[in-house]
């Protein structure tokens, strides 16, 4: 593909004379001509049933085996360990047998009924076993990210009310002390093999359980009990649910997305459409598996007979996993995928002078032959520089997708060039059962999320409220098609909401289409906000901007409609704060460097020093008006104070969501004295608050 290629076309007639919205734009690969060799799939269990045919043999699930050191009683981490799609296959009809027979005798149930079943777990094999049982038999997975406190999940477990949870050792303890608060859950399940380490923990446990009315089984068990007994498959069809995906609400309960088997393999197609995936693609899973993103990921690389090799639970170990898996596709996400980045430039810049000027003349050479051709491929320069560069994930990858956040053009490109293919952004919701549009191969123009999938429509709707108005192409990006949700569990008037009688999905998202059928994902229509002097505010996209700072790790811009200006909690990034302290003496030479940034870790405690340095909050401040000026922040745009923070964001500390979105009422409560303290500086400033 070239850029100048028009992937997304405007159907002729469609739009309206009033400037109410765009016309309708599909993208011009019709139905017909979608991925044939998948046309013939209905459900996402027979992609799977496919695949065990086809690749019996072949590597499905790895995982890294832990034992303790006796001596020292450290864990100790063995190589991958993979199952074949045909031992996958076995043991998803073992374990739903035994989950159904287990149901019969507790519930007095039918085997044929077709109910909930909550899965609490980090990604690990278990999880996909339990999945595929699922769907398989005709029940409903409610994922639950491992990162949910109690209150969430009881939520959860009495809004979709399932008979069944199936949850980490680790998780059982505190889910046994609430469960009676959760009258449905009757059966309990342990992801986890019982190793002779944790056997007597989990029989005291299964005690527990058992005087509070619950009965608790190992994985093993309930496969050990299918295996003696196997049930028949039930018709499975298009529309059946396969998934409640709960979306992580930044305000109130987290709303229950219905996705059907016909979303997933809507998913599956346009991926295949859009990426050349093959048996030989191996894929590191550790975004979490209750996220559709991660969970469209897995099904198109099992749709396609590929590997799924799983990290250990802890993202600070993670560049060594893939080290060691080698994948040949990167699912990720900007937050990590700048870190790699700065990571990489941080030690480029720590090299010699000769050292560090090959690098640079290195990224020049690629670049620009990349902006000029398209080419990522270098023999004189991947093997001199980026073959050391290209190892930090493994030395095999040839895809690196990138979403749930706009990723800034410079670390998009440098990437690109560093592992030798594109980094491809795709946009899409939960709503949407993931992406919708995606960057095409060899479109190397920056600044849009690329061309509509096929088989879905999109059209702009004015927001003149905004100043956004169709007739220019601008408005909020309305989707419709085969991957838009069923609508929201229990809760017909949140889906009236969010979906038109005609089917359309109204994003909340301000999008511009250009001249190519691109489009780009421009302001933000929810949480936004009015300051005094009347103008609209919409903090995510000054956010986005100002996360572009090198010095900021994570920020949350806030503002008041009584209030002229904005202000800022920004959380420092030790990876290059530290290094730049040292530099300037404001820290001593031997402070030593910081990894990467990990929510829910102890602040550094030199990252604490520098929060409190008035200089500092200078340089900071400085920055972020280039980085501002940049891009063309307007005057009511740009951050006035800010007050620094060691400590990250985190699911944790609850400011953050599972995915990874700022809790905004909260963090308002949180830094209340902070944000009263900056206005009173601003205030000092200028003389006295704006007047209206």
């Amino acid at each position: 593909m070239t850029k100048s290629q028009v992937q997304t076309v405007e159907i002729a007639g469609s739009r309206p004379t009033n400037d109410s919205a765009t016309g309708i734009f599909q993208n011009i690969l019709p139905i017909s001509e979608r991925h044939k060799s998948k046309q013939h799939l209905t459900t996402l269990i027979e992609g799977f049933q496919e695949s065990a045919k086809l690749f019996p043999t072949r590597p499905m699930l790895g995982h890294r085996p832990k034992s303790i050191d006796p001596a020292t009683g450290n864990p100790v981490w063995d190589g991958y360990v993979w199952q074949s799609y045909r031992r996958i296959s076995e043991r998803r009809i073992a374990f739903g047998s035994g989950l159904l027979a287990i149901y019969k005798e507790v519930y007095g149930g039918a085997i044929t009924d077709r109910f909930n079943v909550g899965l609490y777990s980090l990604n690990r094999p278990a999880w996909i076993i339990a999945d595929l049982a699922n769907m398989s038999y005709g029940l409903v997975t409610v994922p639950l990210y491992d990162t949910f406190g109690a209150v969430a999940v009881q939520y959860i477990l009495n809004h979709s009310t399932p008979p069944v949870l199936i949850c980490s050792f680790d998780k059982l303890e505190n889910v046994i002390s609430f469960i009676h608060k959760c009258p449905s859950v009757k059966i309990l399940v342990s992801i986890e093999e019982v190793t002779p380490f944790i056997a007597q923990a989990f029989s005291i446990l299964k005690k527990w359980a058992q005087d509070k009315g619950v009965v608790l089984y190992s994985f093993a068990q309930v496969e050990a009990i299918g295996s003696k007994a196997r049930i028949q498959f039930p018709q499975i069809k298009s529309d059946d649910v396969c998934s409640i995906s709960y979306t992580s609400g930044t305000t109130g309960d987290p709303k229950g997305a219905i996705i059907t088997h016909k979303n997933i393999i809507a998913e599956l197609l346009s991926a295949s459409d859009s990426q050349d995936f093959n048996e030989f693609d191996v894929h590191i899973s550790y975004l979490p598996l209750a996220h559709i993103y991660e969970k469209v990921a897995f099904a198109t690389v099992m749709g396609c007979g590929g590997a799924v090799g799983f990290f250990r639970g802890d993202v600070s170990l993670l560049l060594e996993d893939i080290a060691l898996l080698k994948p040949t596709l990167f699912f990720s996400v900007p937050r990590l995928l700048n870190r790699i980045h700065d990571k990489i430039i941080t030690q480029a810049n720590s090299r010699t002078a000769l050292r560090s000027y090959i690098f640079s003349s290195a990224v020049a050479a690629k670049m620009g032959n990349y902006k000029k051709t398209g080419e990522l491929q270098s023999a004189f320069w991947d093997t001199l520089v980026f073959k050391k560069v290209q190892a930090a994930l493994g030395g095999r990858v040839r895809f690196i997708c990138s979403t749930s956040a706009p990723i800034h053009s410079n670390v998009k490109d440098f990437l690109s060039i560093a592992f030798g293919c594109q980094v491809r952004e795709v946009y899409g919701q939960t709503e949407t059962t993931g992406a919708v549009t995606i960057v095409s191969q060899g479109d190397v123009d920056v600044g849009h999320v690329g061309t509509l999938i096929s088989g879905s429509e999109m059209k702009l709707v004015s927001v003149p409220e905004m100043g956004y108005h169709a007739v220019n192409n601008q408005g909020e990006v309305w989707l419709r098609g085969p991957t838009v949700f069923k609508g929201y569990y229990k809760d017909e008037e949140k889906t009236r909401e969010a979906v038109t009688e005609d089917g359309w999905l109204k994003t909340g998202d301000i999008g511009y289409i250009d001249r190519l059928g691109r489009l780009s994902i421009i302001d933000r229509k929810k949480n936004i906000f009015k300051l005094s002097q009347g103008e609209y505010i919409a903090p995510e996209k000054i956010e986005n901007v100002y996360i572009q700072s090198p010095t900021i790790a994570q920020i949350f811009v806030h503002g008041e409609s009584l209030r002229n200006e904005l202000v800022a909690i920004v959380v420092l990034d030790p990876e290059t704060c530290i290094p730049l302290s040292r530099k300037l003496g404001l820290l001593p030479a031997d402070t030593p460097d910081s990894g990467l940034v990990v929510p829910g870790s102890a602040a550094n405690p030199h990252i604490k020093v520098l929060a409190q340095n008035p200089l500092f909050k200078k340089i900071v401040l400085d920055e972020m008006s280039k980085v501002a000026s940049e891009a063309g922040l307007a005057g009511f745009e740009r951050v006035k104070s800010v007050y620094l923070e060691a400590e990250a964001f985190a699911v944790e500390n609850d400011l953050l969501t599972p995915t990874m979105k700022l809790k905004r009422q909260i963090l308002v409560k949180r830094y209340a004295k902070q944000i009263k303290t900056m206005y009173q500086e601003i205030d000092v400033v200028v003389g006295g608050p704006a007047k209206l």
